[in-house]
């Protein structure tokens, strides 16, 4: 019996104290503050603080609001959208592209702005049908149309976001999902050749 007593005695501090540990952890949780990610800081001041070269003033530079690819009969609204990588979220609907606020605005200074849509027939479903020689055209809230000519295309993991670079040639990327039950990402990369007004 004093053994029995005495297994008892130590299954039960065994337990208390894996219950302390839960309780301090759920108010480790609740009382440590949220995260915050790029995506919650204002356009106007990550474009400053991720653009570099020139003075912005001498930089051609917009938020997307249309995106046209001819060679695969695209002409969408483009919208701010926004990346969680915390749950790998992304702001979508079914009608519209989305401009990644995590990356650079369109310019022709240096870095990656990223386009993305649903693998829809209305949005991006004919991304991966992209070939050698198209181009594409970006218009901003700033009246200024950015051309772009096709370089490359790519299959990505869900939480790749290599595409977020804020240095090297002005690019665009064009994005959607692709692969059997959307497990990839299909990332069309873009040369910038040329800027003009609306």
């Amino acid at each position: 019996m004093k053994r029995k007593s005495s297994t008892d005695s130590k299954l039960l501090y065994s337990s208390v104290a894996v219950i302390n540990l839960c309780v301090l952890g759920m108010f480790v949780t609740i009382l440590s503050p949220p995260p915050v990610f790029a995506q919650n800081e204002p356009v106007a001041s990550s474009t400053i603080r991720r653009l570099t070269g020139p003075s912005l003033e001498k930089i051609n530079l917009g938020i997307p609001t249309r995106v046209v690819v001819d060679s695969i009969s695209i002409d969408l609204p483009v919208r701010v959208g926004s990346y969680n990588p915390a749950d790998q979220t992304w702001t979508l609907d079914m009608q519209s592209a989305f401009y990644a606020d995590r990356s650079v605005p369109v310019n022709d200074s240096n870095g990656s702005t990223l386009i993305y849509g649903h693998a829809r027939q209305e949005v991006f479903a004919k991304l991966p049908e992209i070939s050698e020689g198209a181009t594409a055209k970006v218009f901003t809230d700033t009246g200024k149309i950015f051309s772009y000519t096709f370089v490359s295309s790519r299959q990505v993991r869900p939480d790749d976001t290599t595409v977020f670079v804020s240095s090297g040639s002005p690019m665009l990327a064009l994005q959607t999902c692709s692969g059997p039950f959307d497990i990839y990402r299909t990332l069309v990369s873009f040369s910038l050749t040329g800027v003009s007004s609306v």
